[in-house]
């Protein structure tokens, strides 16, 4: 897949350094894996057993994977995310380059690099568990791309497949890219590059990637998957067209930053396509590039009630690598040295505009997950602290529990596995409290309204909103 594997191996080193140097430039004091959305306690304390116990077979490939990654320590789970990130978007910028015919050396990774990590939502990708299933969506998808990309058809035709339907369930969207690949690459050999391509070759592949993905949906639906099914209040599906232009309007041009990445997107799609040598080859690069994004997006435009911010990271990733590759080969037809200097100039100019006008943007996403970080390891200092002076407590009482915590819409596994706590957990909150709700039994947690009487306060821990303890009740 790759002709220079060294070559590979150290643009792969590029993206992990700029990323990770990305993160203390941006405001970050430690790079550490604690919990803090409800998911991530979940994540982390899986054990493989559960799948088959809880019968949960909805997108098994993601969900294997992350209860397998759930053995190892956090900083083993952490450093495996990252590497799947970076893998991603290197995996994203060979693709790009191919089709384009772009180079890729140092100076191109190291731009690219820089430019992605000024996008706002890059760090949820370092900490937030949850999104493991996007990322390895993305990396079987962009993998089977590459592949695809390479032979097509003509060889590993079993692989590509396997890719494929490792991509769809792990998550349904990311198939989407092959298809509008698979049938638009055709016309681009035949029509322009007058290669002797058999449609029958195309036809074959893309039909095989929907029947995977109709595959997938299907059985995601059948197991009760609420991404997929249109009748949950979390992730309701609308097909009004106004909900979907909406969702496009949000993912794309939602804030400044991402107007003006868009804006750049298409001015240098457009001076691309004019100042090729073979503008008809060259505004179907755009068209593939352009409508690969716009599918990446639009399974998401469909959940009018949930439109996100983080899942935008996955198809700016290709905005920015896109861009970039598009101003290098721009350049390419001027003289001399001049043409490695006008792009990185150009390019150095956005990175710094971006960098220093949302700095604050990006920092104060970081310092919302130490923060919260630092809440959860308040809590559960708190707990380890209560449980030394008191061992023989087995109903205890948490008031005023921390929005993010481990028994909010949870039922206890972290407490149980991580901590070895396997009391039951009395949660008393307000009843407008949104993270949890009252009557709710799950595991060895139940939550109640605080303000009913009748509650035996007895060993009970009361927590300021910074997840310290306020109060220990002794009295019976």
């Amino acid at each position: 897949m790759f002709k220079d594997k060294s070559n590979f191996a150290f643009q792969f080193l590029i993206v992990m350094a700029v990323l990770f140097a990305a993160f203390f430039v941006n405001g970050g004091k430690e790079i550490t894996l604690v919990p803090v959305h409800h998911d991530d306690y979940t994540n982390l304390s899986y054990f493989i057993s559960d799948i088959y116990e809880t019968s949960n077979y909805i997108r098994p490939i993601s969900t294997f994977l992350i209860y397998s990654m759930s053995y190892l320590s956090n900083d083993g789970y952490l450093s495996l995310q990252y590497l799947t990130l970076c893998l991603y978007i290197l995996f994203v910028i060979y693709f790009l380059a191919r089709l384009i015919g772009a180079k890729i050396n140092f100076f191109v990774t190291i731009m690219i690099s820089m430019l992605i990590s000024t996008l706002p939502n890059l760090v949820e990708y370092h900490f937030y568990t949850g999104l493991m299933t996007n990322l390895f969506s993305g990396l079987f998808g962009m993998m089977a791309l590459l592949v695809w990309q390479k032979f097509k058809g003509s060889d590993h035709n079993g692989l590509v497949v396997t890719l494929l339907l490792l991509s769809a369930f792990s998550k349904e969207d990311f198939i989407l890219p092959f298809i509008v690949y698979v049938f638009f690459s055709y016309f681009v050999e035949s029509e322009i590059e007058d290669k002797d391509t058999k449609f029958k070759v195309h036809l074959k592949a893309g039909v095989t990637a929907i029947v995977i993905l109709l595959l997938s949906m299907t059985y995601n639906s059948l197991m009760g998957s609420a991404f997929i099914s249109s009748d949950t209040d979390a992730y309701k599906i609308s097909l009004n067209i106004l909900d979907i232009m909406t969702g496009y309007q949000f993912y794309l041009m939602r804030d400044e930053h991402f107007l003006l990445m868009t804006v750049i997107y298409l001015t240098s799609s457009i001076l691309y396509s004019i100042l090729s040598t073979n503008r008809k080859k060259s505004i179907l690069h755009v068209v593939i590039i352009s409508i690969s994004i716009l599918s990446l997006i639009g399974p998401y435009s469909l959940l009018s009630n949930h439109l996100a911010p983080y899942y935008s990271f996955m198809w700016f990733v290709w905005i920015s690598i896109a861009s970039c590759l598009f101003v290098f080969k721009i350049c390419e037809r001027l003289a001399g040295e001049i043409k490695y200097i006008y792009p990185l100039v150009f390019i150095g100019l956005i990175i710094f505009y971006f960098h220093f006008k949302f700095y604050q943007s990006r920092q104060s996403i970081i310092s919302w997950y130490e923060n919260q970080q630092s809440i959860t390891l308040n809590v559960l200092n708190t707990i380890k602290s209560f449980f030394i002076l008191h061992p023989e407590v087995e109903n205890v009482y948490i008031i005023d529990p921390p929005s993010l915590s481990p028994w909010s819409h949870s039922s206890g596994q972290y407490l149980e596995r991580k901590l070895g706590l396997i009391n039951h957990w009395t949660v008393l909150v307000d009843k407008s409290d949104p993270f949890y709700i009252i009557g709710t039994k799950l595991g060895n947690i139940t939550v109640m309204d605080k303000n009913e009487g009748g509650h035996n306060l007895y060993r009970s821990i009361r927590f300021l909103d910074n997840g310290n303890q306020i109060t220990e009740s002794n009295k019976k």
